[in-house]
């Protein structure tokens, strides 16, 4: 649409637009962290090096609809307004209606599996590998601005052929992973190499507190335990929107210190009679078939898993349960900082491994942090999606858009395996 009096503006890179964008994602985060899964920098201001228009882009991205109408009722707290879908399904838009020392930012909310949410971080992260890509881009927009400098509809319009044609590619780029006999195959640890059916925190504070040689105020598992699932809702979200990890020995120890207890035993100890009384594991059915026939055919193997416990702890847990296993390595994310999916981790393991991504499989329960995790890192997902009902996850039904390999019981990687040597 024509109008004389806005004009599109197209500028050179600022490295400050990075920074005006954790501004605002810190301004929002305090106010909804605790029920968004997180927020992304998207569109031209996200991808380093690229000339835009002088807008932030950024999408809040939610596990489902089921969030979306107490998420809003916070956002128009903070003096927002929901302007609906603007014709774009799954991707919510909203209006600030105030004025504060941020620049101008486009905000949208949209599902973890809003197909327009994977457009953009597909189109921003296809941009950022390849900077020849994002150099063409920069020079259309800055002659799209020039051209139509008072219609952003015909703008738009010129960027859509190049848009889609660097979608295309992407999606062509992420079709090469396909499945070939692994060199190594990476297991995840919950409910996939093992099941915790529950969790009692009860239970594994009153196993703990049988040791405690004092106890200032008296305080009974119970009231701990209260204590410490409050300390832990207050942590959980800052972490997991920004896929980090916080370490289980930090946090028993502010624990005990602030409640004045003590416990006279090493934090490993402390934690490993915590979790084997709160949620004991068991094995996944067949598992054990599994690790026997990769050890007789010479796959390596190794395990990567989101978890706030030691990672020694965890590596006792699985050695115990698997003695036959021969792990080259058991990744803890509390020992590493980022959590799943973030691809720093996945590489983390391919630079342990010694290989190429593609040679690599890994095999996990969540298709988010998981499948589309390992996907991301170029390993190749197996998605082991068992009938057991998982107290912490959700169950999975939209479509995985990439090549991947579907699975309902261990026995069938068997077979897998075996059709492809």
């Amino acid at each position: 649409m024509y109008n004389p009096n806005r004009t599109i503006i197209v500028e050179p890179y600022n490295p400050e637009w990075k920074n005006e964008f954790e501004k605002i994602k810190d301004m929002l985060m305090p106010h909804i962290s605790d029920i968004i899964i997180g927020i992304e920098h998207v569109g031209s201001t996200s991808v380093e090096g690229l000339s835009a228009k002088p807008i932030i882009d950024f999408n809040i991205i939610i596990e489902s609809y089921d969030i979306f109408p107490e998420l809003v009722n916070r956002l128009e707290a903070l003096g927002y307004s929901h302007e609906g879908d603007l014709g774009i399904k799954a991707r919510e838009a909203f209006k600030r209606n105030f004025k504060n020392e941020f620049m101008d930012y486009h905000m949208y909310v949209c599902p973890k599996n809003s197909r327009e949410l994977a457009r953009h971080i597909v189109f921003r992260d296809y941009l950022r590998k390849y900077k020849t890509a994002a150099d063409e881009y920069g020079k259309l927009k800055i002659q799209l601005a020039e051209k139509y400098r008072h219609d952003i509809d015909l703008y738009i319009e010129g960027k859509h052929d190049f848009l889609e044609d660097i979608l295309r590619k992407a999606e062509k780029e992420k079709s090469k992973l396909k499945m070939t006999y692994p060199k190594m195959i990476i297991f995840d640890y919950g409910h996939t190499l093992m099941c915790e059916l529950g969790f009692n925190g009860v239970k594994g504070t009153e196993a703990v507190m049988k040791y405690a040689v004092y106890n200032k105020n008296n305080l009974t598992p119970i009231q701990d335990s209260e204590f410490s699932a409050n300390f832990f809702s207050k942590l959980r979200p800052i972490a997991r929107t920004n896929a980090l990890e916080f370490h289980n020995h930090k946090f028993q120890r502010m624990l005990y210190e602030y409640l004045e207890i003590d416990i006279p035993l090493e934090p490993d100890e402390i934690e490993q009679i915590f979790w084997d009384n709160a949620a004991p594991g068991e094995k996944m059915s067949d598992i054990d078939k599994v690790i026997s026939y990769i050890n007789e055919n010479k796959i390596r193997s190794g395990v990567i898993s989101n978890i706030s416990f030691s990672g020694d702890s965890l590596a006792e847990r699985i050695n115990k349960n698997f003695p036959n296993n021969k792990f080259e390595f058991i990744i803890a994310s509390s020992e590493y900082i980022v959590r799943k999916p973030d691809p720093m981790i996945f590489e983390l393991a391919i630079k342990k491994a010694n290989l190429k991504p593609e040679e690599i499989w890994f095999c996990g329960d969540n298709v988010y942090y998981d499948i589309a995790g390992a996907n991301s890192a170029g390993m190749f997902p197996v998605w082991y999606d068992s009938n057991i009902e998982c107290y912490y996850r959700d169950k999975y039904t939209d479509t995985i858009d990439y090549n991947h390999q579907h699975i309902k019981n261990w026995t069938e990687i068997i077979d897998v395996l075996e059709g492809l040597k």
